[in-house]
């Protein structure tokens, strides 16, 4: 699942008190789902962009409630494996609970998210996360050049990024050393599902 970043990818600090709720949220080291929604949420409520400290990105985080939606998504990939297919991820403010946007189909190289809000719930929905997929093929997994721009949209950003990106060939290998390499460059955390547990993302070491 994509983090949904602001347009500046330095959000504004959150106020004392609010900031030691998140890092006691967010301290532990694996997370199991609830407590992954727990924190969605209260990102949510805080919105303004803010983020999990770096600091405290756990090594590993249980994804198991996001079942239906990978299963699906990957279903429309199999089927349709020429064009792109997303979904957004809403929380709700006042219901204290995580809900879908409908999922949207784009083309071979783009897909818009669906951003609209329940009736009546305009005010209390935000969206919190993203999820899509790429057209099949070894590019097919990580974020690609454009992912990035999308996410950090910034001018330095989308110049390392198009230099960057338009230096490493479509194999699986340097799909994902690119996103090693931006992760490193931006202070992201990467994770990837393991093999024997799909439901499980771990946190993947992005500089030797």
């Amino acid at each position: 699942m994509d983090k949904f970043y602001p347009k500046n990818i330095y959000p504004p600090k959150m106020p004392p008190g609010i900031e030691r709720s998140i890092d006691l949220l967010t301290k532990p080291n694996e997370w199991d789902f609830s407590r992954f929604k727990e924190i969605m949420i209260n990102l949510g409520v805080l919105n303004n962009g803010q983020y999990i400290p770096a600091s405290n990105a756990p090594e590993k985080i249980h994804c198991e409630g996001w079942d239906d939606t990978m299963v699906e998504l990957l279903r429309l990939m199999e089927q349709h494996g020429d064009i792109e297919f997303a979904r957004s991820v809403r929380t709700d403010i006042h219901d204290k609970n995580i809900t879908m946007g409908d999922i949207t189909q784009g083309d071979d190289s783009k897909v818009q998210f669906d951003i609209s809000k329940d009736k009546g719930k305009e005010a209390s929905q935000r969206i919190v996360g993203t999820f899509h997929t790429h057209p099949s093929g070894v590019a097919s997994y990580g974020l690609s050049p454009v992912d990035f721009i999308t996410l950090l949209v910034q001018d330095a950003t989308k110049d390392y990024l198009k230099l960057t990106g338009g230096n490493f060939a479509a194999t699986m290998l340097s799909v994902a050393e690119f996103n090693k390499a931006v992760c490193a460059e931006f202070g992201l955390t990467m994770y990837m599902s393991i093999k024997e547990n799909p439901d499980l993302f771990k946190r993947v070491e992005v500089v030797s």
